[in-house]
């Protein structure tokens, strides 16, 4: 990996590391507001513990998860040309997984309540795409690292990257399939892919691509379309 003496990648690395907290916080206030609106938002999926309490939770572990993952060569700091590179394919990733969600929704049917309806959304999905991202990406991959004591010392892709970008992009498709997702010939595979591409793009650029992903895509297909589809469909 890079010299970390290098002060432009300290800049780098500061620049990740404040986007990440800046994520965190914007996913705290989300949380904070939506829950004092509506109590039981998130209680589908947090149960009754405080949504702020749990994204701080989820913030702390993956600030931990973030940088040991760096310390063993998972990613590193990248320049900015690389970064604006990585969130421009992150931006045409999550159009293109959208539209194909949105074209099978229309071919199918899906159900009415997939999605939280507007206003709502606004807040809640930027709240659960922090949290998520540290519960099916992060925290999986440090444990995998951490089990098999893997570390990294070039930015390629070989077998090891490979089999861990494997192993933890089944994580949040294994999780929907075993709660029951009633789309599940659906969920299935298309998070598998979601998550080969996020891991990808935080192995190749870091923590800004990956996140940005997710936020692009739950706006393409949860808030956007979410919304409209209510009028267009039902």
């Amino acid at each position: 990996m890079s010299d970390r003496s290098d002060p432009a990648l300290t800049r780098h690395r500061r620049r990740d590391y404040l986007t990440f907290w800046l994520s965190a916080l914007l996913a705290a206030a989300a949380a904070g507001f939506l829950s004092s609106i509506d109590r039981d938002a998130f209680a589908t999926y947090f149960g009754r513990f405080p949504p702020v309490l749990v994204v701080a939770v989820a913030a702390l572990a993956g600030a931990i998860s973030l940088r040991f993952l760096e310390y063993r060569g998972w990613w590193s700091a990248r320049p900015p040309n690389e970064i604006r590179h990585g969130v421009l394919l992150s931006t045409m990733a999550a159009i293109g997984f959208a539209s194909v969600a949105i074209a099978l929704d229309i071919w199918f049917g899906f159900p009415q309540d997939i999605n939280v309806p507007w206003p709502d959304a606004v807040l809640f999905y930027p709240a659960i795409a922090f949290v998520a991202e540290f519960v099916f990406h992060m925290l999986p991959l440090a444990l995998v690292v951490a089990v098999t004591g893997w570390r990294f010392t070039h930015s390629g892709f070989n077998r090891r990257v490979w089999r861990g970008i494997i192993v933890v992009a089944l994580v949040e498709a294994g999780f929907q399939v075993m709660v029951g997702s009633s789309l599940g010939f659906f969920v299935g595979p298309h998070l598998v892919a979601i998550g080969i591409y996020e891991l990808l793009a935080f192995r190749r650029f870091g923590y800004i691509p990956m996140i940005w992903f997710r936020l692009a895509y739950y706006l393409s297909w949860h808030v956007i379309w979410g919304s409209a589809r209510l009028d267009l469909l039902f």
